[in-house]
């Protein structure tokens, strides 16, 4: 035979509509018992094969343009979220729109840590949560952030964050600090400055930071036009 009875499909890439997914608008017909099974004639009780051999190719030319896109008028798609492990295989229900490293981390403790090239990401690379805030005179108000668990005013200029994401070692986090200009008080802002970071008790990264005057040298609370803002990174 040496292929020469056989013919080339090359394909069409296909690729469902959402709506269609699971439905008789994507159709994958299967041969069923009495017809005569052929390959493409489809006179009355035959049963053609090709139809769904196809369409298998086409689904799969469609797959690998959604998520390689590496030939010639490919559409790529979009993943509606990603979770990456050490293992592959496991049952995630990430949120909508996410992307998470799980798994290997990248960092060390002692020098040199691995040399990795540009781009590479690990769990304990990214950023793990920050917030935006002040105190009100009254209370500490969150402008905006993630992964906060709570804000608490220790006393005038003196703050504990603490981040929602439980860590393998939180007291070895890595923390930046920074607070926005107010013209009124400090004509080149405040200067922030991490006290101490330490475990909450339940594996989460409790940051204690100060806002001091850097022209007194005292501390001054943080307001609505100069609030706080601090970032946490670690393992």
């Amino acid at each position: 035979m040496a292929g020469t009875d056989l013919a080339q499909y090359n394909g069409t890439p296909s690729f469902p509509a959402r709506t269609d997914v699971g439905t008789n608008a994507d159709p994958l017909l299967t041969v069923t018992d009495g017809p005569i099974v052929t390959a493409d004639s489809n006179a009355a009780a035959q049963a053609p094969v090709n139809i769904s051999i196809k369409r298998f190719k086409d689904l799969l030319l469609g797959l690998r343009a959604a998520i390689i896109g590496d030939f010639a008028g490919a559409v790529q798609k979009s993943l509606r979220a990603l979770v990456i492990d050490a293992q592959g295989g496991n049952t995630v229900t990430p949120p909508a729109g996410s992307m998470q490293v799980t798994g290997a981390t990248g960092s060390g403790t002692s020098a040199p840590t691995t040399s990795y090239a540009s781009g590479v990401m690990f769990r304990d690379s990214v950023c793990l949560g920050w917030a935006r805030g002040y105190w009100d005179g009254a209370a500490m108000v969150l402008d905006r952030g993630w992964n906060c668990r709570s804000l608490a005013r220790n006393a005038m200029g003196d703050y504990t964050i603490v981040f929602q994401p439980g860590l393998t070692d939180p007291v070895t986090s890595f923390v930046e600090v920074t607070m926005g200009i107010n013209p009124s008080v400090v004509d080149h802002g405040f200067v922030g400055n991490v006290l101490d970071i330490a475990d909450d008790g339940s594996g989460r990264a409790a940051v204690n930071i100060v806002t001091i005057d850097p022209n007194a040298g005292v501390k001054l609370d943080a307001t609505a036009i100069s609030p706080f803002f601090v970032s946490l990174n670690g393992y």
